[in-house]
């Protein structure tokens, strides 16, 4: 594959990501603003937070074809269909789990 066929393959996977992603951080951002207590302000910025979480959670996506490109670059390595799928489900993976943890889970505390 060419760099431009990889980066490719990579952004159409983004969109499946960001359709986890968002959902994820508009539910921790609803249940943050209407039922944790507000006692120095903090709510004010979890909309902010949540786009910010979202910026740095796709610049981390978008590693995986960064990593894909200087392996091609570097060391002539071209991944495998099954070495990009694995790649790309640890992105996922610890992605979206770490949104788990980071906007979902501490809300069910309040409950």
């Amino acid at each position: 594959m060419t760099g431009t066929e990889i980066a490719k393959w990579w952004e159409h996977k983004r969109k499946i990501f960001n359709f986890i992603l968002i959902p994820l951080l508009v539910f921790g951002v609803y249940y943050g603003m209407n039922y944790v207590p507000n006692y120095s302000g903090e709510r004010a910025f979890l909309p902010a937070l949540g786009i910010f979480h979202l910026f740095m959670a796709n610049i981390y996506f978008t590693l995986g074809w960064i990593v894909e490109l200087f392996c091609l670059a570097t060391f002539k390595l071209q991944f495998g269909k099954i070495i990009r799928i694995l790649f790309l489900l640890v992105l996922f993976a610890t992605t979206i789990l770490f949104s788990l943890y980071i906007w979902v889970f501490p809300q069910w505390s309040f409950f």
